[in-house]
């Protein structure tokens, strides 16, 4: 798959829309031995000036995801972004599974995109946060097929990147929290605002 000048607004809805999606997709009941059909899934993606923004709002209140001039924004931006991952499905019902991975991104960069209304606009220098000229993320997920308290899922992952820079404010570190609470925290279900005042009163 190859995409040029995309710009991905990304919530954690879509992440599990997606989830969602590879459950069903993966979902039934198990083949039997003499009809299963191997597989060894290899996707390739390809970006050119690929920009990913990630909504960094309080308490994740959008009102439209889209909008810069009412939501602030971590945006993560790149030249060249280059991707691979392995899904092998050759294995008759296996215990453990390795899904690798790797990925390719030049001439990197991290914005930080607030409103003119917003106070923190009169305090930034410029909207650049972060720059590096390569990245390399390459690695492998490894899960088992059974449930269990015994059986842990691992993660390798290696990072690799050449000159970086970073400029670093204190109300930088606040939007860092938000994006751990907008994605992965309390907050991860966005609301509009007059959902939010709702539940607030």
């Amino acid at each position: 798959v190859e995409s040029q000048d995309l710009e991905l607004y990304l919530l954690r809805d879509h992440i599990f829309l997606l989830t969602d999606l590879v459950s069903d997709w993966a979902s039934g009941p198990p083949s039997d031995y003499h009809t299963f059909v191997p597989f060894i899934y290899n996707v390739d993606l390809v970006f050119s000036n690929l920009q990913l923004f990630i909504n960094v709002n309080d308490r994740n209140i959008i009102s439209n995801p889209s909008d810069l001039g009412d939501n602030r924004f971590i945006v993560i931006k790149g030249k060249s972004l280059t991707s691979n991952v392995m899904i092998p499905l050759n294995k008759y019902q296996p215990e453990q599974n390795a899904v690798e991975f790797k990925v390719d991104l030049e001439d990197g960069g991290v914005d930080y995109l607030v409103p003119l209304w917003d106070t923190l606009h009169a305090f930034l220098p410029g909207k650049s946060m972060a720059t590096l000229e390569s990245l390399v993320l390459d690695g492998s997920y490894n899960y088992f097929s059974a449930t269990s308290s015994e059986l842990i899922d691992t993660l390798t992952l290696n990072i690799d990147g050449a000159s970086p820079q970073l400029y670093l404010y204190g109300f930088l570190i606040k939007s860092f929290m938000a994006v751990r609470e907008n994605y992965f925290g309390d907050e991860m279900h966005f609301k509009t605002l007059e959902e939010y005042q709702e539940l607030a009163y």
